[in-house]
């Protein structure tokens, strides 16, 4: 009986020390192990080399037959606490706690764990007066490696039509730019069923921050998702995952990840055999055009349609150093959409002519050798006409206007700056003795604010998606870190390739690009020289460019929100 206590004894100090974090001496568990011994003999190996007996040791000292009772009580309970403290630290969550898509660890910033996915019905009613049900999911999908562990949280809402064949109704995912930045600005600014008031969208941008709801949304012809990339809004790695950008912040991972989202999203919305449109703004259309061949080649997932807003198709084509003369002449007719607008003059046909001369004389002269000074005058006399500019400040220049310079030279009268997202939008210069723009933008620094407190106050409010996690609007670190994929320097970016093989591959895809025209940061004029120059048997009746007027986000103005969706729904089925 006193072995067997004793024994008890020693087992409830061993949890104990285990449970402190302390690790078992050796002598203690060798106690354990051979306590059919004589316990005396046991009791002198109970000391420590250091001459000091152990907890162990001193359990086993002669004690009366109360103490031994009072120790073996406190020892049974304790053994059995420790039990439960354990069970409780080990078991996972309930699936009534724990909803099936949050992660097992938190997302790298240690950011709360994003909520269920909150549904809702609402109803939208059409530029033609038509309401229309639809139900709105604010939620997130789970991204994976090839082990299964898990990398990165992203967040999307989506809106489907109710009452509704969904397998021949259209899906349209939505991404904008930067890279690094969020899908709120196509979200509220143009496509969602609830919009931002920004006024006319032809002074400096200052919403009140209040949706209101859009009548020029693309629901009545597409359900669509909106879907923000790691690193933007809500979407944030894993904490497994030890360097971002490594992992999603490039052109080949970026295109990894969401072709895997897009497969994600169909799968848990049973859309899956859906026909699939992309739509894209800036950069964001740059992503599209490269889909329309990766997610069939990549995934297996069709691409039936995208819409490419302001986007940068080749890189090169923006690239106006002193050696690449084509980007010059490409940029050209935008700062004369700028001059025209500012005399209520700006349409397409009146920008006929500084297209013209830009792919003609201009390119020509800027290519050729520098002509004598006679010949010189005629050129800067030429261009200032053209964009504006006074002929001194063209030949300051050689005929090569810099867009800071332009930008702080236009509105010289008022000591105004021009916008390089709008160049018909001026705002205050904060410096004004500076001889070219820099600082804030009066477009697109104005919007960011408002942007981000309308959104979430909208997730919020109306769609009942509620989180402490911050929304990332823009995340520059995104651009800064980004990974183009060239081994080589020299190497051109681009997505003409893609999507000339996209058009080839699939001969119902369908493209419409759509461009502001006086988008000084993405010229209309680069997608124009891309598409003339892809096989026109791969263009033809499919590949349609529209200019609308208004800038890099022309749909900052309601008019041409209006066109921004009709042009949108021109390659959907009727």
């Amino acid at each position: 009986m006193i072995g067997a206590q004793r024994l008890l004894l020693g087992l409830a100090a061993l949890r104990a020390s285990q449970y402190f974090g302390g690790q078992p001496r050796f002598s203690e568990i060798r106690l354990l192990s051979a306590f059919n011994s004589s316990y005396q003999s046991d009791l002198e190996r109970q000391v420590h080399p250091s001459g000091k007996q152990t907890i162990l040791g001193k359990l086993l000292r002669p004690m009366s037959p109360k103490r031994t009772s009072l120790l073996l009580s406190a020892g049974l309970i304790f053994c059995a606490f420790a039990q439960i403290v354990q069970a409780s630290d080990t078991a996972s969550p309930s699936a009534e706690k724990a909803p099936a898509h949050q992660p097992s660890e938190p997302p790298s910033s240690s950011e709360p764990v994003l909520p269920s996915d909150a549904v809702t019905t609402q109803v939208l009613v059409s530029n033609k007066g038509e309401q229309i049900t639809y139900t709105a999911t604010a939620g997130s999908v789970t991204l994976t490696d090839a082990k299964g562990g898990k990398t990165a949280e992203i967040f999307y809402v989506s809106y489907m039509r109710s009452g509704v064949p969904l397998i021949k109704r259209p899906i349209t995912f939505v991404f904008n730019g930067g890279p690094g930045a969020s899908s709120a600005y196509l979200h509220i600014g143009a496509i969602g069923p609830r919009v931002l008031d920004f006024g006319t969208g032809r002074s400096a941008i200052t919403p009140d921050g209040k949706t209101i709801s859009n009548p020029d949304s693309w629901l009545p012809f597409t359900d669509l998702v909106f879907v923000d990339p790691v690193g933007t809004g809500y979407s944030r790695a894993m904490n497994s995952v030890k360097d971002v950008g490594k992992a999603f912040w490039g052109v080949h991972e970026d295109l990894e990840a969401l072709s895997k989202i897009v497969w994600l999203i169909l799968a848990k919305h049973d859309r899956m055999g859906s026909p699939v449109y992309l739509a894209g703004e800036s950069y964001g259309g740059f992503r599209a055009a490269k889909l329309v061949k990766h997610l069939p080649a990549d995934v297996g997932i069709p691409v039936a349609g995208a819409t490419l807003i302001s986007p940068v198709l080749e890189f090169s084509l923006l690239n106006d150093d002193d050696f690449n003369p084509l980007a010059w002449a490409l940029r050209l007719p935008s700062y004369a959409a700028v001059a025209l607008e500012a005399g209520d003059k700006l349409n397409r046909e009146a920008l006929q002519g500084a297209e013209h001369y830009a792919l003609g004389d201009y390119l020509t002269t800027l290519a050729a050798t520098p002509p004598d000074a006679s010949k010189s005058s005629a050129f800067y006399a030429a261009v200032a006409k053209d964009i504006g500019l006074p002929e001194s400040l063209v030949a300051r220049w050689d005929g090569r206007v810099p867009l800071s310079v332009f930008t702080k030279e236009i509105h010289h009268e008022t000591g105004e700056i021009a916008s390089p997202y709008d160049g018909s939008v001026d705002g205050a210069d904060p410096y004004p003795s500076a001889p070219k723009t820099h600082g804030s933008d009066p477009v697109f620094e104005n919007i960011i604010a408002p942007l981000t407190t309308s959104f979430v106050a909208y997730l919020r409010n109306e769609l009942k998606f509620k989180t402490e996690r911050p929304y990332v609007l823009l995340n520059r670190e995104v651009s800064r870190k980004w990974d183009w994929g060239r081994d080589d320097p020299s190497e051109a970016v681009g997505a003409s390739d893609d999507l000339r093989e996209g058009l080839a591959l699939n001969p119902k895809l369908k493209i419409a690009v759509v461009h502001g025209m006086t988008d000084l940061v993405t010229p209309y004029m680069t997608s124009r020289f891309v598409i003339a120059h892809l096989p026109i048997e791969l263009t033809r009746d499919r590949v349609s460019l529209d200019l609308l007027p208004g800038g890099h986000m022309m749909y900052l103005r309601p008019d041409s929100r209006t066109a921004l969706a009709r042009s949108a729904q021109s390659i959907y089925p009727h």
